[in-house]
Order: structure tokens, then sequence, then C-alpha cells
């Protein structure tokens, strides 16, 4: 059994799913922990960042979390979690804009974004963000990650993907 955050998280449900399915292992989803076929693993969702919390309990036998989620645990229970697996890493929080809009906006909005950790009060803003440090554009080879992840989706959906 392996506990998910929730089904739109993509740190500790979508990129961990799309490795799990890359090593062909069929996921089944139940609704409480129990056994599932020997050839299938079982997966169940939490919430609030709760999967490491299901682990240490026992309630599940792994659980993908974030980066992030997994240096915020404390010490003691990071010691008793043997990390066996990681998935490819994207962008997150990602700033879009409409196709259409005046390049002269866009332009002057990215000045003001990725300049934000230039000041104080900038600083301030981004980490509210998540404790977010700085924004960056985002490098083409994070955009083919980002593609191979829209596709995952789209496809696990049953449909095609040719945008970007």
């Amino acid at each position: 059994m392996i506990a998910f955050d929730e089904p739109h998280s993509t740190s500790a449900h979508i990129l961990p799913r799309m490795l799990l399915l890359e090593k062909k292992l069929k996921l089944v989803r139940v609704v409480e922990p129990r056994r599932v076929e020997l050839d299938a693993v079982g997966y169940i969702h939490s919430s609030d960042d709760n999967a490491p919390n299901l682990l240490v309990t026992d309630k599940v036998d792994a659980a993908a979390t974030s980066h992030r989620e997994f240096e915020n645990l404390r010490p003691e229970i990071q010691s008793d979690i043997k990390v066996i697996a990681r998935s490819m890493s994207v962008p997150r929080q990602i700033i879009s804009v409409r196709k259409d809009l005046d390049p002269k906006i866009v332009a002057a909005l990215n000045e003001l974004l990725t300049g934000m950790d230039k000041t104080g009060e900038g600083q301030a803003v981004l980490k509210r963000q998540q404790g977010t440090t700085n924004i960056d554009p985002i490098p083409s080879e994070s955009l083919e990650r980002m593609r191979v992840v829209e596709r995952f989706i789209f496809s696990s959906l049953g449909k095609q993907v040719d945008s970007w």
C-alpha cells in the first residue's frame, strides 16, 4: 500500500504515479488500507501532506511526498524513513499569461516578477508564497519534462495533447 497526497498534487501524486507505472506496476485504488492482489500496488489519497504520517504510523507501506515536505519532517522521523526512489523534478507555481497579451506588458511583468528578490517588499511577498526565494524563467529542459507530465495526465484521461 502506498499513500499519495491529493490527486492534483504534482510532487506527491502525479510524478510518483508516473514513476510506478514506468516500472510496469499495476496500481489499484482502495477506499481504506487493505491487502490487494500480489501483482498490484494498492493506493490511497491522503490530504494536507498527510502521506508521511500514514507511513510512520504503519497504516501504509510507502508514501509519496514532496522534497519540501520530507525536509520539514522532524529528524527522528526522517531517520525512520528510507527513500527508495525520486521522481523527476518539474517547475512548480508557474506564472502564465494569455497568448495574445501585449508583448510590452509581458516584458514588464517578466521584469517585475524576476526582480522581486531584489527588494525587501518583493522578498516578503515571495516568502509568503510557500517560502519562495525568487522567480526564474523556465529552462527549456524543464519545459520538456512538463510536456511529458502533461501528456501523461491527458492520456490517463483518454485525451490527446499537442499544446504548447
